[in-house]
Order: structure tokens, then C-alpha cells, then sequence
């Protein structure tokens, strides 16, 4: 037999194969890439559907999850049963009268905390007095003046010519044990001495506000 002669150099007959088996493999392996990822899609479109059908199942039935404000859906409360009670004290007025708080229980009580030289406060006291001629005879008002001496509290009630007795907290007892923290600040008992309504600082909205609390409580 004869053997044929291949030059230094020269390519043999037998490297064919070996490129044609290697393109082979990587074709087959793109192949199965493809098929990995298109069973993987496949399984999320499938159980996408079935997440969807179930959804849309439950909404025929009535079953649908409520939507807007979560707190719609709740049974309404009654707010006195969680407000906190209002804090008993005594206090003189500007003649040396004591009042306690808790004389005064069975009817609206309206708190004002004010100082003489709070502008603030004097710019809301036109809606005060507005209140108070609307609701005087229904509602006990008092404005507690905070940590000023006797003659400055007199001249600030006169200047205010304000109907409704002025008492004198000196050390700013009550005011801290009501947690006010800056001037005008109001608060509304309602007649079972429980907190209805705080405003701390001015509001254009006073009056209204205001108004409505206080004939929320007596209807």
C-alpha cells in the first residue's frame, strides 16, 4: 500500500472531523440554553395565569379586597371612651376667687393659655370673644394666665376686655402638667371633664373649629 506524502506544513484530512465534532457540541449546547429558558418562561407565564384566574375567580364572588382608607372599614368609635381626662386644679382669679376645675364638671369647659405679652393670643382674641357670646351661657371660659404677677394679669384682662374671669398660674404648674409648650394654646373639656379639642398657636379657623367641637358635645 501506498502512503501519500504530506509536506512539513501541510494540512491533513483528519483535522475536518475534529473542528466539525467541537462546532457540534457548542451547538448543542445553545440548544439546551434555549430550551432551559424557555421552559423557565413558559412556568412563569403558567403560573402567572393561574395567580390571575384565581384573583379574577374571587372578585365574582364577592370576594374582592376593599379599597380607600383602611379606616373606613372600621366600626366608628366613640372618641370620650379613649380621651384622656382633663388634670383637676385650682386657681385665683384676678379678685381672689378660687375656682377648681372639677366644680365645673357636668358642662363644657374651654381653656385658654395666654400671656400678656403674647401677640399671637391678642391677634386670635376677636374669635375668643365671638365664641364666648355665642356660647358663653352654655360653656365655662377661662383663661389662665401663665407666670405673671397680679397687676400685669389685671391690665392684659382690662386691655382685652375680656368677660371671662382670668386666673393666675405664678409657677406654671397647670400649664406644665397640660404639656403646653408655647402661647395661644386652647383646650375643650367635655362635660364629663374628658378632652374634646386642643389648638396650640393662632388659627384662621378658630371659630369654626371651635364651633363645631362645641356643638358636637351638645347635641
Amino acid at each position: 500500500m501506498k502512503h501519500k506524502y504530506n509536506p512539513p506544513g501541510t494540512k491533513t484530512a483528519s483535522a475536518k472531523p475534529v473542528k466539525t465534532i467541537a462546532k457540534t457540541k457548542k451547538q448543542s449546547q445553545k440548544a439546551n440554553n434555549f430550551k432551559f429558558w424557555t421552559i423557565l418562561i413558559g412556568s412563569i407565564i403558567l403560573v402567572g395565569s393561574i395567580v390571575l384566574a384565581i384573583t379574577l375567580g374571587n372578585g365574582q364572588n364577592g370576594k374582592t379586597t376593599p379599597t380607600g382608607d383602611p379606616v373606613s372599614v372600621l366600626p366608628k368609635l366613640d372618641p370620650s371612651k379613649f380621651s384622656p381626662k382633663a388634670i383637676d386644679f385650682t386657681l385665683k382669679d384676678t379678685e381672689g376667687t378660687a375656682h377648681k376645675l372639677s366644680d365645673h364638671g357636668g358642662r363644657p369647659v374651654f381653656l385658654d393659655f395666654t400671656a400678656s405679652w403674647c401677640g399671637w393670643c391678642k391677634k386670635q382674641a376677636p374669635d375668643m370673644k365671638k365664641l364666648f357670646q355665642k356660647y358663653g351661657n352654655i360653656v365655662q371660659f377661662f383663661a389662665i394666665d401663665v407666670n405673671e404677677p397680679l397687676n400685669v394679669v389685671k391690665s392684659y384682662k382690662e386691655e382685652e376686655s375680656a368677660p371671662w374671669p382670668f386666673l393666675l398660674d405664678e409657677n406654671s404648674q397647670v400649664t406644665g402638667q397640660y404639656g403646653v409648650k408655647g402661647y395661644p394654646h386652647y383646650i375643650l373639656l367635655s362635660p364629663d371633664g374628658t378632652i374634646n379639642k386642643v389648638q396650640s398657636g393662632y388659627s384662621e379657623s378658630f371659630f369654626q373649629d371651635f364651633s363645631g367641637a362645641i356643638e358636637g358635645i351638645i347635641r
